[in-house]
Formats: C-alpha cells, sequence, structure tokens
C-alpha cells in the first residue's frame, strides 16, 4: 500500500488516530513506530491501548524496553489477546533485543507488537510490518505529520 500521510494538530489527535488504526490489527501484527524522540510515537500507542480498553497508563518503554498489557476478554474478536509495547531506543544490539525475550512476541499470532527504534533490529522483524513514521511540523502547535504504510 502507498503511503498515507495524516496531520494530526494535538496529543488527543494522535492518540484519536491511533485507535481508529487498532481495529485494523490482527493477532500477530507488528506495527513500527519511527520518528525523533518526543514526535509522539507513545501518544499512538496509547491511543492503540485505549481501543483495547487496557486500563493501565501507557508509557514509553524507554527503560524497561518492554511492557506487555493483556487485552480484556470482550476485545479479543480481532485474535488479539496481548499487546507488546517495545522501545528499542536503549538497545546496543540486535543480540540484546533476543537475550530479553522481545523476539518473543514479534508475530506471535495472539500479539499485537508496537515496536519503537525498529532499525535497531530491522533484519529480524518480517518483511510485512505496518509502518508510522512521526514527524513534528511545529512545536507550538503541536501538529504532526503521520506517514502510514501497510505492507
Amino acid at each position: 500500500m502507498k503511503n498515507q500521510k495524516i496531520i494530526t494538530h494535538s496529543a488527543e489527535e494522535t492518540r484519536a488516530l491511533g485507535a481508529q488504526l487498532a481495529q485494523t490489527f490482527k493477532g500477530g501484527h507488528v506495527v513500527l513506530l519511527e520518528g525523533d524522540l518526543g514526535a509522539g510515537k507513545t501518544h499512538f500507542a496509547q491511543g492503540v491501548a485505549h481501543a483495547f480498553r487496557i486500563k493501565k497508563h501507557i508509557t514509553s518503554p524507554t527503560f524497561t524496553i518492554m511492557n506487555v498489557y493483556n487485552i480484556p476478554v470482550a476485545k479479543q474478536s480481532s485474535g488479539i489477546k496481548c499487546l507488546a509495547h517495545i522501545d528499542l531506543y536503549r538497545i546496543k544490539t540486535p543480540e540484546e533485543a533476543y537475550v530479553i525475550g522481545v523476539m518473543d512476541y514479534i508475530g506471535e499470532p495472539s500479539t499485537l507488537t508496537l515496536i519503537e527504534w525498529p532499525k535497531k533490529i530491522q533484519n529480524a522483524l518480517p518483511k510485512d510490518c505496518a509502518r508510522v513514521h512521526v514527524t513534528i511540523k511545529t512545536r507550538q502547535k503541536e501538529i504532526r505529520v503521520l506517514t502510514i504504510s501497510f505492507n
């Protein structure tokens, strides 16, 4: 699919877009979240989590590297039983991702995996990942351009 560009004007709109796109995801899907620090990748992930009725506050797993959330039974109709939110910013080598168990979630049929900073393990990723690239246009107005592509 060609790239689709969507402009959001606030963190709330970015979260709403994540919630909207979450309806298209199925178990086993991997979504790569790309963009600079503070661009809004986690806001998008929060929207996805909200769509699956995850009650916990979603934060970037920069220091924990990976947060895994169980999806309530009522929202498991898409085959997704858990959401793995992974942030590879602090990973130095792909081997580190293997050691801490990141690779156990990627492509797992009952898991939706969101990966921030995916280039750190790009050779180990499935070819059919969805990509969401977030770019901030102006910091004052919080305008973001999200380029979305599905393979």
